[in-house]
């Protein structure tokens, strides 16, 4: 019981430090609009995880795998990054700064929720860790449950930290670098939509 805790605090960590796309996404929310935007955003991302891993532990990984290799889902995946990446460079060029009102919670969840969920490699690392735990725990429901629990407790409280210095960095940071910065990470958004429609139209 406390090996499974343990390896899930561990899991959770690697899960932080992975560098894609759903990190830049957090990591420009909490640059541009601040603590609590970029919180409910990782909330967002959170309840994502959880479907992710619900779905790998009651479907196989044939058929997940089956599904993220489809023409729809690569449609749908690279049109809402590539809009999501447009998004994200008309509001770098926005002169007024973002205040309470500005931020819109169930936008911001839903933003979220949406740009973990269509990420496959997201989807992929669930299914990989999930057998992983499956070798570790014999399909221990309880160890298997402490496991992810305590991977999603650890991964969603140093995602807190990296919010918060986030913030912190905003305050140094001149507007001219946040600006390039914003850019380039709607730059990044949109090439990984491209890539998925362009993977889709591609031969088997």
């Amino acid at each position: 019981m406390i090996y499974a805790l343990f390896e899930g605090f561990l899991l959770g960590l690697l899960l932080t430090v992975l560098i894609g796309t759903s990190f830049f996404a957090l990591i420009n929310v909490s640059i541009r609009k601040g603590f609590r935007a970029g919180f409910v955003m990782n909330l967002g991302m959170t309840v994502s995880d959880i479907l992710c891993i619900l779905l790998a532990y009651f479907l196989t990984a044939e058929i997940i795998e089956r599904f993220i290799e489809s023409a729809l889902f690569k449609i749908i995946a690279g049109c809402m990054f590539i809009g999501f990446g447009v998004a994200e460079i008309i509001n770098a060029f926005r002169k007024e700064p973002d205040t309470e009102k500005d931020i819109n919670d169930i936008k911001l969840f839903l933003h979220g929720f949406i740009i973990n969920t269509f990420n496959p490699s997201v989807i992929l690392f669930w299914v990989g860790a999930l057998v992983l735990a499956y070798s570790k725990f014999n399909m221990n429901k309880i160890d298997l449950g402490l496991y992810f629990g305590s991977c999603l407790v650890s991964f969603f409280i140093t995602s807190i930290l990296k919010i918060h210095y986030a913030v912190r960095i905003n305050k140094v940071l001149k507007p001219e670098i946040i600006l390039k910065l914003n850019i380039a990470i709607g730059l990044f958004l949109i090439l990984i939509g491209v890539l998925a429609l362009i993977e889709k139209n591609l031969p088997a």
